[in-house]
């Protein structure tokens, strides 16, 4: 079984690589893209297919709905815990953003995420910006607490 903290460390396995729209590779990846690599490096992508078409026809921005077509390939969740997903609304009215959320300092949670602005794959604090513009809270299927 995979644990939480697998998944913030395969997340944070790629910090620096370049954000690249639509990218599935160490080559570069936008946000979506990053979620979907993560999965496969951990084998959590048996059975879904978050490259699928729904995942792939966005052009600057993710796919309209984002949130429920998520909700299709992971669990929601009502707590943040370290390796969840949180799926954010920034300058856009509908949620088109996601992260990774990773341990901060004491209580505190970081973010791991391909994030445009920034050009690569980050890890920053999770700041108030961040906090209120949190809409949904996801995890990947077949995770144990750990």
């Amino acid at each position: 079984m995979i644990c939480h903290h697998l998944i913030v460390a395969a997340a944070q396995s790629w910090v620096g690589v370049p954000w690249r729209h639509q990218g599935r590779s160490r080559d570069g990846v936008d946000c979506l893209g990053f979620l979907i690599v993560v999965a496969r490096d951990l084998g959590l992508d048996r059975g879904i297919d978050l490259d699928a078409p729904a995942f792939r026809a966005y052009r600057r921005l993710p796919p309209a709905g984002l949130g429920g077509k998520l909700a299709e390939h992971l669990d929601r969740a009502s707590v943040i815990t370290q390796g969840h997903v949180g799926l954010f609304a920034l300058a856009e009215a509908e949620p088109a953003h996601v992260a990774i959320f990773a341990p901060g300092h004491g209580t505190d949670f970081d973010l791991i995420h391909a994030y445009a602005p920034a050009k690569a794959v980050v890890r920053h604090r999770y700041s108030e910006d961040w906090r209120q513009n949190l809409r949904a809270l996801f995890s990947y299927r077949g995770i144990v607490d750990g």
